[in-house]
């Protein structure tokens, strides 16, 4: 098991290079990759979790559906499909995607809220994402990479540890750093407290071959310059405000993500995810 730090989201690269100089080759279902195998990685600063403005070129909106969709409990493939049109491949013969994240976590949050609330020091605060009556089945385009998330108080603030079963350090590792960091700013908020480190626990990081070229140009930094200093980029803390429950929450990002929120009630992180998923037209 290899141990990871990141102070915050600048500190990517040094992960990118971990996989690329330090990894085993492997090929699951034929695909060629570089593993590094069993890695923790720990962000101290999760207000701080997309690489933006260093050069890697993500898109914001993709980041912004995802966790918009995870707090809110619920999925929205047409709005994924708009935002980011390659994921028409995951999706099943039904319109759906069969490892959705919001759909899954259901009402769990909730639960997670109640235990914290009751008991500060509580174990039991957990959210199961694979499910073994569906996911032991064959047949289904993509299947979650996620196993569970753990939500824990630590000296007043609360931390966060994700278990992923597999997780591509180049295409997915920047989004579900931001995505699953949005919702530990998001339940922090319900809870008014302060956050803490944030855990990413990964059975399987690793990137595939055909990225290498693309991976290694990053690394070495020398080509291109950031277009934006990272850290005049705003990055969103979350959704709700301090003390507010987690169900109105959880209802605000799906009105986000419906375009059908108040505008004027919206905090400014709000606002930010609002203008990422329905930017404003133009004339």
């Amino acid at each position: 098991m290899r141990n990871l730090y990141m102070e915050d989201a600048r500190d990517y690269v040094s992960v990118v290079r971990r996989v690329l100089n330090e990894s085993t080759r492997r090929s699951p279902r034929g695909l060629l990759t570089r593993d590094l195998g069993a890695t923790v990685i720990t962000l101290f600063n999760p207000r701080k979790a997309m690489p933006l403005g260093i050069g890697r070129n993500l898109n914001p909106a993709i980041g912004a559906v995802e966790a918009a969709q995870l707090v809110g409990a619920v999925s929205r493939p047409k709005t994924v499909l708009r935002v980011a049109p390659q994921f028409e491949k995951y999706v099943e013969k039904n319109g759906h995607f069969h490892g959705a994240y919001g759909a899954r976590i259901g009402g769990q949050m909730l639960c997670v809220e109640r235990k914290l609330r009751a008991d500060p020091d509580t174990r039991q605060a957990v959210v199961t994402l694979w499910d073994p009556w569906l996911d032991n089945l064959d047949g289904a385009r993509d299947y979650p990479c996620t196993v569970a998330l753990n939500f824990f108080i630590r000296l007043g603030k609360l931390e966060m540890n994700t278990l992923m079963r597999s997780n591509d350090v180049w295409l997915g590792l920047p989004y579900d750093l931001f995505q699953f960091t949005q919702l530990q700013l998001s339940l922090a908020n319900a809870l008014a407290c302060d956050v803490g480190y944030y855990y990413h626990t990964v059975w399987s990081l690793h990137l595939y071959e055909r990225d290498i070229p693309k991976a290694t140009m990053f690394i070495n930094m020398d080509t291109e310059p950031p277009k934006q200093d990272y850290d005049d980029i705003f990055q969103p803390r979350g959704f709700g405000s301090l003390g507010q429950s987690f169900a109105p929450i959880s209802q605000t990002a799906r009105h986000v993500l419906d375009d059908t929120a108040d505008i004027k009630t919206l905090t400014q992180s709000e606002r930010w995810y609002r203008d990422q998923l329905h930017p404003p037209k133009l004339g």
